[in-house]
This record gives C-alpha cells, structure tokens and sequence, in this order.
C-alpha cells in the first residue's frame, strides 16, 4: 500500500511540487526491482487520450526497504512549458502525482498509488 500527501494540491509554472509518501509492504518477502516517482499529466474526454510523463526521479529500491513504513521525501519543479489543468465539456487535463513500485516476476507486478493536482498560470496567494 502507497500512501501519497501533497504539500498543496494547486500549484503555478515554476513553482516547488513537494510532499511524502508511505510504502507499506503488504508481503515482507517481496523485494522492489525497481521504483519510480513520476510527475504526469494526461487527458480524458472524447478522441483518443494522452499521457505523457514530465520528470521522473528513480528510487534505489534498497533505499525504499530502508524507508519503508517512513516517510519519503520528494519534490519536483513545475515546467512553465506545459499545458495548464482545463476542465472542459468534451475533454480534460489532468495533472497527477505517481509513486510506482515493480516486483520481480513474469507479469511484472507492482504497487502503484496516484495523487491528483491542478497546473494553473497564476494563484491568488495570501
């Protein structure tokens, strides 16, 4: 189980996406072949949908035993070259937080939790 807790869930171009998230093995005898965080944004909606992923930081997977039932760190920079979060009538895009974890084997298994976020051009800041 991957519990995933943002900093903020609306962020600007340029500014910090940071947060943590939990790793809690449901089986002590499975051991990560590898772990990925990924920052992504994709759309839904009428035609044919895109995914494309932003930044990535690789997890040493030893490191993520070694963390494991711990907060882990993380945090990303928000491009001011990508497309900003629109909620429209026949599509939308989505921007999303992944913690992803593959296990050994033929059907390479794994472990992955999602958080969503909003891309916007400006905030209204206090």
């Amino acid at each position: 189980m991957i519990d995933i807790q943002l900093d903020d869930q609306q962020f600007c171009w340029g500014d910090t996406l940071s947060g943590q998230f939990i790793w809690q093995s449901d089986n002590p005898d499975k051991i990560p072949k590898s772990a990925d965080v990924l920052m992504n944004w994709f759309t839904e909606g009428r035609g044919t949908g895109d995914r494309q992923t932003v930044e990535k930081q690789p997890l040493s997977p030893q490191k993520l035993l070694d963390f494991q039932t711990r907060p882990f760190p993380f945090s990303f920079t928000i491009p001011r070259e990508v497309p900003m979060t629109y909620d429209g009538y026949l599509f939308r895009l989505m921007w999303e937080l992944e913690v992803k974890i593959v296990f050994p084997g033929i059907f390479r298994p794994q472990d992955r939790a999602t958080c969503v976020f909003q891309v916007l051009p400006y905030l209204q800041r206090d």
